[in-house]
């Protein structure tokens, strides 16, 4: 994902940085293991499919393709350090009572925090939870829960490369509303340049979500 975006001549990188795997952390079945033993969650072993090993990875980035401009942005790290972490403070004090009941539970996965976009995507960890759901959250419009899991959501960024917003494809929401007129036009300026720029990726079942929530 990363060497995408370097070689590509229209993509500016910002930011980005590949942490490597910390030894010390072991494979899936010991950081499995010890996620179960100190945090009391006892993930779905399924999730081993998609083991994420390295210790972090980030990219943010914008490219101009012919005068049609995108950006984006994504920050992830390792599923042990990700469970330790502390729930994100995303001011819903006076938000309703399964928003202010829903953030203690949460864990982010994912983030947009040197553009300042105000996205992020976490994991609502819960000891009898094996399957996290994922929740993301969109500052200026609350939170939304994703139809992915975790191996879906790491399978669904190497397409995106993190366009702010393209969470919204895997939410319960109709982009055709007045609502969302803003994300509508940012997913179809992101469906038409993407394959442009990453030719080598087939954009056809992103194209068929869109089309899904018109």
């Amino acid at each position: 994902m990363l060497d995408e975006l370097r070689a590509c001549p229209q993509v500016a990188l910002h930011r980005d940085d590949l942490w490597p795997a910390d030894e010390s952390f072991g494979d899936a079945d010991t950081v499995f293991a010890r996620i179960a033993e100190w945090y009391g969650v006892a993930l779905d072993p399924a999730l081993k499919r998609c083991f994420f090993r390295f210790a972090g990875i980030m990219a943010h980035w914008s490219a101009d393709a012919g005068g049609r401009e995108l950006s984006g942005e994504f920050t992830l790290c390792d599923l042990l350090s990700l469970v330790a972490d502390q729930p994100p403070d995303l001011g819903v004090e006076f938000g309703s009572e399964f928003e202010r009941e829903l953030e203690p539970r949460l864990r982010v996965l994912d983030d947009t925090r040197f553009a300042g976009a105000g996205k992020l995507t976490a994991l609502r960890i819960e000891p009898d939870t094996p399957d996290p759901e994922l929740w993301f959250f969109d500052v200026s419009r609350g939170f939304f829960k994703l139809d992915i899991d975790y191996c879906g959501y790491l399978e669904a960024l190497p397409l995106t490369k993190g366009v702010h917003g393209w969470q919204y494809l895997f939410t319960d929401v109709r982009l055709a509303d007045e609502a969302f007129r803003g994300v509508l036009a940012d997913m179809r300026n992101m469906l038409d340049v993407l394959p442009g720029l990453f030719p080598d990726h087939d954009y056809t079942a992103l194209t068929d979500r869109l089309a899904q929530r018109l």
